[in-house]
């Protein structure tokens, strides 16, 4: 009868520390996938939560075509000309789409791109 409770215990033990491996090895995305079904992934960007990838709220920020192939030059050429336009909204009192920390942000996160892309080929 103790050999029984002994091994009962045993395993008890064992599964309990099965389980707390298991869920500290899990990480968020696979925590995420086995939530509800109505939870959605979020990317964060520049402190922000967004519901596209980050690549992608880059393009929107600067206001490239994701279409068109990218350059340095047309990269910095939409940061200015977005940063113009925030700088008119200011003077003008309007509310600005976005803020000059997202306008660098979006930047530098092409041009970083644009570099990982460059150097694969």
């Amino acid at each position: 009868m103790q050999g029984i409770g002994n091994s009962l215990i045993f395993i008890a033990v064992f599964k309990l520390i099965q389980y707390i491996i298991s869920s500290i090895s899990k990480d968020d995305s696979e925590i995420i996938a086995a939530g509800s079904a109505r939870e959605k992934f979020h990317y964060i960007f520049n402190g922000k939560k967004i519901n596209k990838s980050c690549i992608l709220h880059a393009y929107e920020v600067l206001d490239i075509d994701r279409q068109t192939p990218i350059s340095p030059e047309k990269i910095y050429d939409a940061y200015y000309k977005q940063f113009e336009f925030a700088e008119e909204d200011i003077i003008l009192g309007y509310k600005v789409k976005h803020i000059s920390e997202d306008l660098n942000a979006a930047c530098n996160y092409l041009l970083d791109y644009y570099e990982y892309a460059h150097c694969r080929n």
